[in-house]
């Protein structure tokens, strides 16, 4: 007769880990860190230039120390070197600027977002990052919503005379931009399935209407290009043959050269305010010469070729070629899409939520060039908010 014990050789069943408080903490510390760059303009606007210098301030000292606790490993060799040298050449023509002062505080709000940068890429892994983003975008369409909401209630806003929207930025070019931004990644988080869809959906929607409403030119040729090359990307990753990603790069560049051309011939016939003189190129050339431009132009360049083969390649790092690939890998490729469209028009490149977004995405990509493997990225550990190793 069989004999049934009652010391099961299982190990009893647990919870699932969970996020620990501190790093709970910490990634809603990071959301602060990245609103605070993307919604720089209210920030002036509630507390003048001194207050948001202090906030600036405060916050890049509280993430040092954070950052020093961590210690999160990083590869030193992988750091944004070519960012560095362009912010050390700036920190000299600004000693030559004949508006030292405000080239001071320009360069110092990109010094502080790029602190920031660096530190949010090396304790959160890239699904947290793109979590981050995605929160801080939200509570940026939100607050513009509830803003031009109670302007139109309480004075003749825009809302309702179909007027261009200036949320919270007060910029419609700057609106519409992170609008689309907010667009883009709310999409990609919907894709990799994660939980609260609904709510997404429900937020990209209202991305949609303050897109629309801010009625920026600059930002709809933005949302062609970031199409183009998401469908370029779905079609480079249909490839099966070697050789086979060769036409579409043709057609790729092609079709870059082309809309870049006429965007920059056509941008001054459009008879839009809100487009400046010059683009982002020019801007450059103006405050850091020839040497500036070299060194903006390599970051580009560094950051759109990281980007664009973390997006089309399949992830790889033994001889299995059949993983599937992550919709979390678009984010920096389609940014890259728009941010370099709207340099085109004006000096968005340049102000601290778009160095934000080079900055940290870039040196990610260098860090962690696959998601969730290596030790840059420290998957299990790091959401359960045990302390990384130092060695």
């Amino acid at each position: 007769m069989a004999v049934h014990t009652k010391h099961p050789a299982a190990a009893p069943p647990a919870p699932p880990p969970r996020e620990k408080t501190r790093h709970l903490v910490l990634r809603a510390w990071c959301t602060f860190v990245v609103f605070t760059a993307f919604a720089g303009p209210a920030w002036i606007a509630v507390l003048g230039e001194i207050g948001t210098a202090i906030v600036l301030g405060v916050s890049a000292v509280v993430s040092v120390v954070a950052w020093m606790t961590l210690r999160p490993r990083i590869d030193a060799g992988r750091l944004p070197w070519i960012a560095l040298a362009f912010l050390a050449w700036s920190a000299i023509a600004v000693a030559w600027s004949p508006d030292a002062t405000g080239a001071a505080w320009a360069w110092g709000s990109l010094a502080l977002t790029t602190v920031q940068s660096l530190f949010v890429a090396s304790v959160l892994t890239w699904s947290e990052i793109v979590r981050t983003i995605a929160a801080a975008l939200e509570w940026v369409v939100g607050l513009s919503l509830a803003w031009e909401l109670w302007a139109a209630i309480w004075d003749d806003g825009a809302l309702f005379t179909g007027a261009p929207l200036h949320g919270i930025l007060g910029d419609p070019a700057r609106l519409g931009a992170l609008a689309l931004l907010a667009i883009t990644t709310l999409a990609i988080r919907v894709a990799a399935r994660r939980r609260g869809r609904g709510i997404r959906v429900l937020w990209i929607v209202v991305a949609v209407l303050l897109l629309l409403r801010s009625g920026s030119v600059i930002a709809f040729v933005a949302a062609g290009a970031v199409a183009v090359v998401l469908a370029t990307v779905l079609l480079m990753r249909t490839v099966r043959r070697a050789g086979g990603r060769t036409p579409y790069y043709v057609a790729y560049a092609a079709t870059g050269v082309v809309a870049g051309a006429a965007l920059v011939l056509w941008r001054d016939a459009l008879g839009l305010p809100e487009l400046p003189a010059h683009s982002v190129w020019a801007a450059v050339l103006d405050g850091t010469g020839v040497v500036g431009v070299v060194l903006f132009a390599a970051l580009y360049v560094s950051y759109v070729w990281r980007a664009w083969f973390f997006a089309v390649d399949r992830p790889r790092w033994d001889l299995r070629a059949d993983r599937p690939y992550s919709p979390l890998t678009l984010l920096p490729t389609l940014s890259a899409a728009l941010l370099l469209t709207q340099g085109l028009a004006d000096a968005s490149p340049l102000q601290p939520w778009a160095w934000l977004l080079v900055v940290l995405l870039g040196f990610k990509l260098g860090q962690a060039p696959l998601v969730g493997v290596g030790p840059a990225e420290q998957t299990a550990a790091i959401e359960r908010g045990d302390r990384l190793p130092t060695a």
